[in-house]
């Protein structure tokens, strides 16, 4: 989690638990990140299992405004929306980077260039 550019994150429409994992497992990545934001995407998988459907797509994508992250309901078994999924998170990466760079770079040299300052952590045994 700690290398990870992006996250996709897919919990069931089918199974309630997998969606409350999926609230915590958005703090958790930045608590591990130790950052306020990072790029996220939300999808409920199985929307081809109308009739099975424990979460609403209300539900989905209100945790999605609460989160600030896109949101999309795909289907795995009938290949909905599983590009697209990919393909918006890829976006949702490199307008993060974009505004990374832009507050970090405040001279006009290129972000090749900018360097990243490494945290000092300490490590207590005891």
């Amino acid at each position: 989690m700690r290398t990870g550019d992006g996250f996709l994150c897919v919990y069931s429409i089918t199974l309630n638990n997998s969606f409350e994992e999926a609230m915590s497992l958005h703090e958790h990545i930045l608590r591990v990140k130790d950052t306020e934001n990072v790029p996220f995407v939300l999808v409920g998988n199985k929307c081809d299992l109308e009739e099975d459907r424990e979460v609403s797509t209300e539900k989905g994508s209100k945790l999605a405004t609460d989160l600030k992250c896109p949101f999309m309901e795909a289907s795995a078994k009938t290949k909905h929306n599983v590009i697209e999924a990919f393909e918006t998170l890829v976006r949702e990466i490199k307008k993060f980077r974009n505004q990374t760079t832009t507050t970090t770079n405040t001279t006009e040299a290129a972000p090749a260039q900018v360097k990243k300052e490494k945290k000092k952590r300490a490590c207590s045994l005891l």
